[in-house]
């Protein structure tokens, strides 16, 4: 499995990736918690193309971290609570036409 890390910004990080035109099949996104990087950070990544189709976002927050926002980007996200954490699993979500 090959991975990579950054030492740059995760904004900066994130723009540069999506230029290349990259698609990860896994993004594990564990932000410093009560700072509001969560919802930027997903936002870029929605924005930029940088999950696979078929890819998975993985985010940690704080248990009371409002990640509402998951939904309203193209995310399909479910929440499982581990002590004073949240781990969320997002896919994208399709839409079909008929």
């Amino acid at each position: 499995m090959k991975k990579d890390t950054f030492e740059y910004d995760y904004g900066k990080a994130l723009m540069l990736e999506g230029e290349k035109g990259k698609a990860y099949d896994i993004i594990f996104m564990d932000p410093p918690y009560n700072m509001g990087m969560e919802k930027h950070a997903a936002e870029l990544i929605a924005s930029s193309g940088l999950m696979a189709d078929d890819g998975m976002l993985i985010v940690e927050s704080a248990v009371h971290t409002n990640m509402d926002f998951l939904k309203r980007l193209v995310f399909q996200s479910s929440g499982k609570e581990i002590q004073n954490i949240t781990v969320y699993i997002c896919r994208k979500k399709f839409i079909r036409w008929l």
